[in-house]
């Protein structure tokens, strides 16, 4: 049997469910979300707050970085905190920082979603970890904001965004290096004057350091400009010429010349002097750990007859020698810069000061700065030690001269015993006037050997009875007469 039904006819049916919830005796549910956020290192270290913001130190060796998230739905004053039902946390990621990953349910997206529990029951904490590459972080990354949202479908309308801040200071962590920081060298030859030098090679043997930079990340642009700055052993204590500089070079995406204010390079205007491209014998070669060979030029040969006594450190820190302070900015770097210092010692000051050392250490520094008027870009100074180690050439001579004093107490003592030697001589009668008779003797006799000096000479020879003439007597009227000495006569000329 079928039923008809008129269209004015409806047949409508509600069913109430109840389900069991802890949301009182209304069966409505009012939550109290609250959260709280920081950004924390690797070790779960807060990083430290300036005001609203947290401070963090960046640098390119940091890849990583961590947002730490706790809510809550605990009863406060005036407040119930009933289930959250379908209680959610929404995170806005910030340009600067790329998703990497969590300890909760997530969905990835331009916002990210993360499940806080179905419910989260009353009286009841979340906490969840976001970890956060920072690739986008550059040199221009002043602040990085994140937006963090709860919702639930539960009563409360108290939920608003809640922004959580990190100031970014961007930590520049550049190498720098100095390829040789020990040169040895020698000294010899002889002293030679301010005005009697012309070419750089006048002064002594070729000091060469070479400086390397690297910043390793991005350039710096027009942001900051990395400098090297110098504390130079240009003299020692007295103020005597110690490393003379002659040059220095800063290449980086172009080369120019380093020429601080205040006639710091090559203040005597001395003709530069190239070194030699072919070693000789007695060039001595010394290879530093990086296989760096450092020529030392020859000198005049000299010979240290005196001995050598004990080593010397020149260092300004100990007052034993004087620096000058000078600033070479590198200029057009990208990412690398090279900065070669050229010097030469000062030979004449080893061989008036030094000559009897067994060496002498001169130390200097150099130290890598930024220079920039943004806070938000830091770099540590970073320092450098260079060291010369300087020996005498063996084997070589020198003009040694004594000093005044000895010449004036030697030429003093010279006349005293002059003056006692002729005292001596007249105590005995040297310069008494002799008698008439005395010098009449005298002269006879010098007339004597005078006479018997050119007088002729002689000599006699026996001729032996064998040896005796015997003429033939047929031919001899008479008995000869017998002589039995031969004399040979010399005539003085």
């Amino acid at each position: 049997m079928l039923s008809h039904f008129s269209q004015e006819q409806k047949l409508t049916q509600r069913t109430e469910i109840n389900f069991q919830k802890q949301c009182g005796a209304d069966n409505r549910c009012s939550s109290n979300l609250q959260l709280t956020a920081q950004y924390v290192d690797d070790k779960e270290k807060p990083y430290p707050r300036q005001g609203d913001f947290q401070v963090f130190q960046y640098s390119s060796d940091i890849r990583l970085i961590w947002l730490h998230v706790d809510v809550t739905n605990i009863a406060s004053a005036g407040k119930l905190a009933e289930d959250a039902h379908q209680a959610e946390l929404n995170v806005t990621i910030p340009e600067a920082l790329r998703y990497s990953g969590s300890d909760l349910r997530v969905q990835p997206e331009e916002t990210l979603i993360c499940d806080l529990g179905n419910p989260l029951k009353g009286n009841d904490k979340v906490s969840l970890t976001l970890r956060f590459e920072t690739s986008g972080i550059n040199l221009y990354t002043h602040k990085i904001i994140s937006q963090l949202l709860l919702s639930t479908v539960s009563e409360q309308s108290d939920l608003f965004p809640v922004p959580i801040g990190l100031l970014v200071e961007n930590t520049i962590r550049p190498s720098f290096s100095i390829v040789n920081p020990l040169v040895q060298t020698q000294f010899s030859g002889s002293v030679m004057g301010e005005s009697a030098m012309v070419n750089s090679s006048n002064v002594g043997s070729l000091v060469e350091f070479t400086l390397n930079v690297n910043v390793g990340g991005q350039p710096l642009g027009d942001l900051a400009t990395l400098a090297v700055e110098f504390e130079w052993p240009a003299e020692v204590s007295n103020g005597k010429w110690l490393l003379y500089l002659t040059k220095i070079t800063v290449t980086t995406d172009s080369e120019t010349q380093c020429s601080p204010p205040g006639d710091i390079v090559n203040p005597l205007n001395l003709t530069l002097s190239e070194s030699p491209k072919k070693r000789t014998r007695r060039q001595v070669v010394v290879d530093d750990e990086n296989n760096q060979p450092v020529i030392i030029e020859p000198q005049a040969a000299i010979t240290l007859h005196t001995p050598k006594k004990e080593s010397f450190l020149l260092d300004c820190s100990k007052g034993t020698a004087r620096c000058w302070t000078f600033t070479c900015p590198l200029l057009n770097m990208t990412n690398s810069a090279k900065i070669y210092v050229r010097a030469r010692l000062w030979n004449s000051t080893m061989l008036e000061d030094y000559i009897n050392a067994l060496r002498v250490e001169v130390r200097g520094h150099a130290y890598l700065k930024l220079i920039t008027d943004k806070p938000t870009i830091r770099m540590d100074t970073q320092t450098a030690e260079f060291r010369v180690q300087i020996d005498p050439l063996e084997d070589v001579e020198i003009q040694y001269e004594l000093p005044l004093w000895i010449i004036i107490s030697a030429a003093v003592a010279g006349i005293v015993l002059l003056g006692i030697i002729i005292l001596i001589m007249w105590k005995c009668g040297f310069f008494q006037r002799a008698s008439r008779r005395e010098m009449g003797f005298w002269l006879g006799f010098f007339k004597r050997a005078a006479y018997y000096r050119i007088m002729p000479k002689h000599r006699g020879v026996k001729i032996r009875q064998a040896d005796r003439y015997q003429l033939n007597l047929g031919f001899q009227p008479e008995e000869p007469h017998k002589k039995h000495w031969i004399t040979s006569w010399t005539e003085m000329q």
